[in-house]
């Protein structure tokens, strides 16, 4: 209503942009948001089952990476290095549209696994095949310059509200359990804590700081340093 008003010159600037409402922003909390690696693994086999190639593309992201939502959307084909099997974050995109990633830690590079590698190559080939069908190839290098994840309907980049529909669609469709995108980011980050990954690790691996990583998972070490205690008395107890 406001940036209509705006827009229709009757005030010259929306004055609430910089307001922030107090436990809205709800993205670093935890909570039950996230997903075991059982329903991890059952989540990306009903995607991969039932979901086009841009869908399960942006899954598999999310999902082996760590990536933010806004980090997805704003991937271009020049950040991915298939050689070195790396990925280049430096920027994310919202429906403000396209911006520097917001601090220095988020500016990172990612190595990928070899599924990761495949399913983004696949991909790739599928892209520019779909652009010449559609009438929306232009060239090599603006391709490479361009969105890497887009539209299965229009060709264009995703919008930020893509991710989240299409995760809603395969929750209800399959009555899984609710997460939200960003929950793909803590189920990423819990599965290496307890696969014994360093903070140090995951925060670089997160864009985050490392005290920042110990504070938000901090019950998950918590319960990784209960499992070592047990570990360390079965082997005293042999003594």
């Amino acid at each position: 209503m406001i940036n209509s008003a705006v827009d229709a010159e009757i005030i010259t600037r929306n004055r609430f942009t910089k307001i922030v409402i107090q436990g809205k922003d709800t993205e670093d909390k935890v909570g039950d948001n996230f997903y075991t690696p059982e329903e991890l693994s059952l989540f990306m086999r009903y995607c991969n089952e039932q979901e086009n190639i841009t869908v399960r593309t942006v899954f598999m992201l999310l999902a082996s990476t760590g990536m933010r939502r806004g980090e997805v959307a704003a991937l271009r084909w020049k950040d991915i290095n298939f050689d070195d099997m790396t990925i280049n974050i430096g920027r994310t995109r919202d429906r403000y549209g396209e911006r520097k990633a917001k601090t220095e830690n988020s500016i990172r590079t990612l190595n990928m696994g070899e599924a990761l590698v495949s399913t983004l190559k696949k991909y790739k080939a599928w892209s520019k095949q779909y652009l010449l069908a559609n009438g929306a190839w232009k060239d090599e290098k603006k391709f490479e310059e361009s969105f890497a994840i887009i539209s299965y309907q229009t060709c264009e980049a995703i919008s930020d509200t893509y991710i989240s529909s299409s995760l809603r669609r395969l929750i209800k469709k399959n009555n899984l359990k609710e997460i939200t995108p960003h929950g793909f980011r803590h189920t990423f980050a819990t599965i290496l804590i307890n696969s014994g990954v360093p903070p140090t690790t995951i925060a670089k691996m997160l864009g985050n700081t490392t005290s920042m990583v110990t504070e938000v998972y901090a019950h998950s070490f918590e319960e990784n340093e209960k499992r070592a205690a047990k570990v360390i008395e079965s082997v005293v107890n042999l003594a």
